[in-house]
C-alpha cells in the first residue's frame, strides 16, 4: 500500500513530538506537583510558627492564646481545609483536633530538625501535616511541645493540574505547529517531483531524451538515475533495431534463394537434375536453419542471467568432445589441453556452451586440411582463460574489430556461414562480465581466440 511522502515525514515527526510531550507532560506534573507541595508546604510552616508563638507558660502547664481571628485565617484557604492542634510533653493534648495524626517513624525530618512534614488520612481526605517542634524555658526547666498544622490537597492537586494542563496546551499547539509547518513545508519541496511528473507524462513512449530540469540536489540524483536508464535504453533499442534490420537483410536472401530453388526443382524434369536442386536445396535449408538458430541465441544473450557456479575446464572437455567426429570427418586435429588447475566461473551453461561451439566450428571451418585446433584453460590474473587456438588462415589484425560484428564474414562467399559465430561469442562474454581477444598464433600461421571469464575465489 503506497503513503505519500507528506503523511509519512508528518507522521514520523508527529509520533516522537507526541512521546516526548507524554514525557515531559508526565515530568512537569511531578514538577508542578513538587513546587506547588513547596509553597504549600512553607505556608503551614508559617501557621506552625504563629501557632507556636502563641503557646505561653501559664504556672507549670502550656497554654495556647491564639485569637479568634487567627483560627479564621487559618481556615481561610479556599476549597481546602486546615486542621491543627497542640501537644505538650509525653503527648500530653493542650488544644486543636486530638485525632489528628501522628507522624509515623518512617517519616524524615527537615533540615533544621524540629519540622516534619508527612502525608496522611483524616476524616476520610488526604492532608498533608507539617509538626513543628518546639521548647520554652521557664523557671528554670524546659517545656517541650509540639504544633501540628494540617491541611487537605485538594489546592494542590489543582494547582498541579493547571500548571500541566497550561503547559500540555502550549506544547500541543506547538506540535500541530510543527506538523502543519512539516506538511506545507514537504508540499513545497515536492513540487519540483510534480514537475518531473508532468516532463515525463507529456512524453511520447519513443522519446528517450534526458531529463533536463532544475531540481534540488536529492531529487538530481534520481534524475540522473532516469536519464543513465534512458541513455542505456536507447543504446538497447539502437542495437535491436540495428540487429532486426540486419536480421531482415539477411534472412531475405537465404529465403529468396530457397523459393528459386524450390520452384526451379518443381519445373524440373530430369531426375539427375532434380536430384543436384534437392541436394542444394537441403544445403540452403540447413544453413538458413543455422541462421535462424544464431539469432535465437544471439537474442537469448542479450538478456540471460540464468547464472550458476561452472567449472570451465569440464565445459571445455564436454564441448570438444562432441567436435571430434565432425573434426576427423574435416581431416582437422582437434585436441584439448585443460589445465588441472581447478577454474571455477559463474555463468550460463547453454550459453558458455554455445560461445565455444561457436569457435571451434569456425576454427574447424576455416582451417585446411591437416590443420590442428587446440582447446585449451588456463588460469589468468583474476580471471578463467579458455582458448581456441589454429593453424588456419588466421585474421588478418586491420579487420578483427570487424570480424566481431554481426554478419561480417570475412571468408570466401562459397564458405557456409552467417556471420554471426565471433558476434556471438562476444555478445555472451561481455554478458559474462569476461572479454574475448583475437590475436595470432604462437607460430604466426594461424588464430587465438581468447575468452577471459571473472574467476570466483581469484585474489582471495
Amino acid at each position: 500500500m503506497s503513503r505519500s511522502l507528506r503523511a509519512s515525514f508528518s507522521l514520523w515527526l508527529g509520533i516522537p513530538l507526541l512521546l516526548a510531550a507524554g514525557v515531559l507532560l508526565f515530568e512537569n506534573y511531578h514538577n508542578a506537583h513538587r513546587s506547588a507541595n513547596a509553597a504549600h508546604d512553607n505556608s503551614l510552616y508559617a501557621s506552625a510558627l504563629a501557632i507556636a508563638d502563641h503557646v505561653v507558660v501559664e504556672g507549670t502547664a502550656l497554654e495556647v492564646d491564639l485569637p479568634y481571628i487567627a483560627l479564621e485565617m487559618l481556615s481561610a484557604t479556599g476549597d481546602d481545609h486546615v486542621y491543627y492542634k497542640v501537644v505538650g510533653e509525653n503527648g500530653t493534648f493542650i488544644t486543636g483536633y486530638k485525632d489528628l495524626p501522628e507522624p509515623s517513624e518512617a517519616d524524615a525530618q527537615s533540615e533544621n530538625g524540629e519540622t516534619t512534614f508527612f502525608d496522611s488520612e483524616f476524616r476520610g481526605q488526604t492532608i498533608r501535616v507539617a509538626k513543628l517542634d518546639r521548647s520554652i524555658h521557664r523557671q528554670s526547666r524546659n517545656f517541650e511541645f509540639s504544633v501540628y498544622v494540617a491541611e487537605t490537597v485538594g489546592e494542590r492537586e489543582r494547582l498541579a493540574r493547571e500548571l500541566t494542563t497550561s503547559f500540555g496546551s502550549r506544547f500541543l499547539l506547538l506540535i500541530i505547529l510543527l506538523i502543519a509547518i512539516a506538511w506545507f513545508g514537504t508540499s513545497r519541496a515536492l513540487k519540483p517531483l510534480k514537475k518531473f511528473e508532468e516532463s515525463l507524462s507529456r512524453r511520447s513512449q519513443h522519446d528517450l531524451r534526458p531529463i533536463d530540469l532544475d531540481v534540488p540536489t536529492e531529487i538530481k540524483v534520481l534524475v540522473e538515475a532516469i536519464n543513465s536508464l534512458m541513455d542505456r535504453l536507447q543504446r538497447s533499442f539502437s542495437e535491436i533495431r540495428e540487429f532486426v534490420d540486419d536480421a531482415s537483410h539477411q534472412l531475405r536472401t537465404p529465403l529468396a534463394s530457397l523459393k528459386t530453388q524450390l520452384e526451379l526443382a518443381t519445373n524440373e524434369p530430369d531426375p539427375e537434375k532434380l536430384r543436384v536442386s534437392l541436394d542444394e536445396l537441403l544445403v540452403a535449408t540447413s544453413r538458413t536453419g543455422r541462421l535462424a538458430e544464431q539469432l535465437l541465441v544471439h537474442a537469448r544473450a542479450g538478456g540471460s542471467q540464468d547464472f550458476e557456479v561452472l567449472e570451465l575446464g569440464q565445459l571445455a572437455e564436454s564441448v570438444t568432445r562432441n567436435w571430434v567426429a565432425r573434426a576427423l570427418q574435416a581431416k582437422v586435429d582437434l585436441g584439448l589441453d585443460r589445465s588441472p588447475e581447478t577454474l571455477l566461473v559463474r555463468g550460463n551453461q547453454d550459453l558458455l556452451e554455445e560461445l565455444l561451439n561457436n569457435l571451434i566450428q569456425n576454427a574447424i571451418q576455416y582451417s585446411p586440411e591437416g590443420s590442428e585446433v587446440t582447446v585449451r584453460t588456463s588460469p589468468a590474473e583474476l580471471a578463467a582463460a579458455l582458448e581456441v587456438v589454429d593453424n588456419g588462415p588466421g585474421i588478418p589484425e586491420p579487420l578483427r574489430e570487424d570480424a566481431l560484428r554481426r554478419f561480417r564474414r570475412l571468408g570466401p562467399k562459397e564458405q557456409s556461414g552467417c556471420g554471426l559465430g565471433l558476434a556471438i561469442a562476444k555478445d555472451i562474454a561481455e554478458l559474462h562480465g569476461g572479454s574475448l581477444l583475437l590475436s595470432d598464433a604462437p607460430d604466426g600461421a594461424g588464430l587465438v581466440v581468447r575468452l577471459e571469464l571473472p574467476r570466483i575465489g581469484a585474489g582471495t
